[in-house]
C-alpha cells in the first residue's frame, strides 16, 4: 500500500511539474491586459530579495520572512520569479518592458524572457518613465485603495493594526506610489487589481491542471488528517499533518493556517478562534465533532477545502440526524451548480431542501438547526468564495457562473442543541456540461467516512513509535 502511495505521489508531481507558469510566460495575458488599459500604463514591481523582504511586506500576512514568493500579480503577467524585478505594460503602444537586476537575465533561458518589446536593467526603469512625461498617461498600481480587498476586487471593512487615532501604517505599494508621486509630479494613479481579478475570474486550461493539482494535493492531506482524527490528539498535530502532507506531495507553501476547530471551540468565530495564540493546545474528546478547513499552494496556486468528522469515527445519533440534514441542503447546492447559475441560485438550492426536509423533522433541536441555516442564506448570499492565486479569488458574486470558473461552497449550520456547528466544504471547476468536483475524492457519506476513521494514519502511526511529545511531559498547564 505504501508503495502505491509513492508510486501514485511520483506521477503526480511529474503530471504537474512543469505546469503553473503563465501561459506563454504571461504573454497572452498582458495582450488581454492591454485591451483593458486603454492608452494608459500599468508598472509593477515584483517582490524584493529574501533580506528586505520583512520590511515590503511588513503588513501583509501572507508573506513570511524566511521564504521568498514572487509578488502574485507579477507572476499572474510574467512567469518571472526574480526578486526586485519590474514591468510597464504600455496599453497605448501595446509593448511591454521587463526590468531585471543588472546581469540577472544573462543566466536565463530565453523562454523565460520571451515575449517583451525590450529586457532591460532594473537601473533603466526611472529613465524610461521619464520619457512618458510629455503624455502623461495615468498609471495603474496594484493599490488595493485601502479598504478594497486585493485578492478579488471587493470592497471590505478592514482595521488598522493602530489603536484609534494614529495613523494607518502604509504597505509597499502604497510606498511604491508615494516615490513616484515625489520624483514624477505629474502621475495620476488607478488601482490595478480589479482590473486584474477580471481577468483572473476565469480559469485558462494551463490554471485549471495546477489547480487540479492543489485540490489532489489537498484531499490527499485531508485524508490523513481524518484517518489520523482520534480522542486525545491536539489540533495543531492535526496542523501539522496538513502541513506535512502538502510539502511532501510537492506543494511549495500552506496558503492560509489550518482552521480545526473541535468541541466548545467550533462555536467560535474564525476571528474570535485565530485570536488565541493557544487556539490549537487543545486535545480532541471522544463523542465531539471536529471541523479540519485546510489546503495546499501548488505553482501559486491555492485550494480549499473542509470536513466535520466525528472524533470517535462515528457519530451519534443525534449528530448524525443533524449531519443528514445538513448534507441534504449540501448536495443540492453541489448539484445547482452550473453554467448560467448565479450565486443566488446555489444559497436557494440549499434552502430549498433543508425547507423540504424541515417538515417531517422531529427534534427541537433539528427544527432549530434548520432554521438557523435557512437564515444564513435565504438572502441569497452567497455559500463560498472564488478561488485562485488566492483563497478568496477573483470573480464577481452577482454574475452567473461560466465555464472555467472555480469556487468553493462551504455554509455552516449551527446545532445549539448538540453545542456544535457543521460545514462541509469542496473546490468546484464549472464546465461546459455543469461542474467537477476537484476534492470529491475525500468522502462526505457518514458510513465513508466511518470505514476511513478505521484506518491508521500518519499521526496515529507517529504517536505510537515515537517519544511522548515535550510539551505532555512535566506539562503544568493546560489551554
Amino acid at each position: 500500500m505504501l508503495k502505491a502511495y509513492v508510486i501514485a505521489g511520483s506521477l503526480l508531481l511529474g503530471q504537474f511539474a512543469s505546469a503553473g507558469a503563465p501561459a506563454d510566460s504571461g504573454t497572452t495575458r498582458r495582450e488581454a491586459l492591454y485591451d483593458k488599459l486603454g492608452g494608459e500604463v500599468a508598472l509593477l514591481v515584483a517582490a524584493p530579495e529574501l533580506f528586505t523582504a520583512w520590511r515590503a511586506h511588513r503588513y501583509d500576512p501572507s508573506y513570511f520572512p524566511q521564504e521568498f514568493k514572487q509578488e502574485v500579480a507579477f507572476y499572474y503577467l510574467t512567469g518571472v520569479e526574480e526578486p526586485g524585478a519590474a514591468l510597464i505594460i504600455d496599453g497605448k503602444t501595446r509593448r511591454s518592458t521587463l526590468y531585471l537586476r543588472q546581469g540577472s537575465g544573462d543566466s536565463k533561458p530565453p523562454s523565460a524572457i520571451a515575449g517583451y518589446a525590450a529586457v532591460k536593467p532594473r537601473s533603466a526603469l526611472v529613465a524610461d518613465v521619464e520619457s512618458l512625461a510629455e503624455r502623461k498617461p495615468t498609471i495603474y498600481l496594484l493599490l488595493g485603495e485601502g479598504d478594497v480587498a486585493i485578492e478579488s476586487g471587493v470592497i471590505v471593512a478592514s482595521q488598522s493594526p493602530f489603536p484609534e487615532g494614529l495613523t494607518t501604517p502604509t504597505d509597499f505599494q502604497e510606498d511604491l506610489r508615494a516615490a513616484l508621486t515625489v520624483r514624477f509630479p505629474w502621475m495620476q494613479f488607478r488601482n490595478l487589481d480589479p482590473v486584474l481579478a477580471s481577468l483572473r475570474a476565469i480559469k485558462d486550461p494551463e490554471e485549471i491542471a495546477v489547480m487540479k493539482a492543489a485540490a489532489q494535493m489537498t484531499s490527499r492531506a485531508m485524508l490523513e488528517n481524518i484517518r489520523s482524527m482520534k480522542p486525545g490528539v491536539t489540533e495543531g498535530e492535526l496542523d501539522g499533518v496538513s502541513r506535512f502532507v502538502c510539502r511532501r506531495e510537492g506543494a511549495q507553501r500552506i496558503p492560509y493556517s489550518e482552521d480545526i476547530q473541535s468541541g466548545p471551540n467550533l462555536l467560535l468565530s474564525y476571528w474570535d478562534f485565530f485570536g488565541n495564540y493557544y487556539k490549537h493546545d487543545r486535545r480532541v474528546q471522544a463523542g465531539e465533532l471536529a471541523l479540519i478547513d485546510t489546503a495546499c499552494e501548488f505553482n501559486y496556486y491555492q485550494s480549499d477545502m473542509a470536513r466535520t468528522v466525528p472524533v470517535s469515527g462515528s457519530f451519534t445519533p443525534s449528530q448524525l440526524a443533524g449531519y443528514t440534514l445538513y448534507l441534504g441542503g449540501y448536495k443540492a447546492a453541489l448539484a445547482a451548480i452550473r453554467p448560467g447559475a448565479t450565486q443566488r441560485d446555489i444559497s436557494l438550492a440549499l434552502v430549498n431542501a433543508i425547507r423540504d426536509a424541515r417538515r417531517s423533522l422531529k427534534g427541537a433541536y433539528l427544527i432549530e438547526a434548520a432554521d438557523d441555516i435557512i437564515d444564513r442564506y435565504e438572502s441569497g448570499v452567497p455559500l463560498g468564495h472564488f478561488v485562485d492565486m488566492y483563497v478568496y479569488g477573483a470573480g464577481d458574486a452577482d454574475k452567473p457562473l461560466v465555464p472555467g470558473q472555480i469556487l468553493t461552497i462551504e455554509p455552516a449550520m449551527v446545532i445549539k442543541g448538540l453545542a456544535s456547528r457543521i460545514v462541509v466544504e469542496d473546490l468546484i471547476l464549472v464546465t461546459a456540461q455543469g461542474n467537477e468536483i476537484l476534492t470529491d475524492s475525500v468522502p462526505r457519506d457518514p458510513e465513508e467516512l466511518r470505514r476511513l476513521m478505521t484506518q491508521e494514519g500518519i499521526l496515529t502511526f507517529f504517536n505510537k513509535n515515537r517519544p511522548t511529545p515535550v510539551a505532555t511531559v512535566g506539562a503544568s498547564a493546560t489551554h
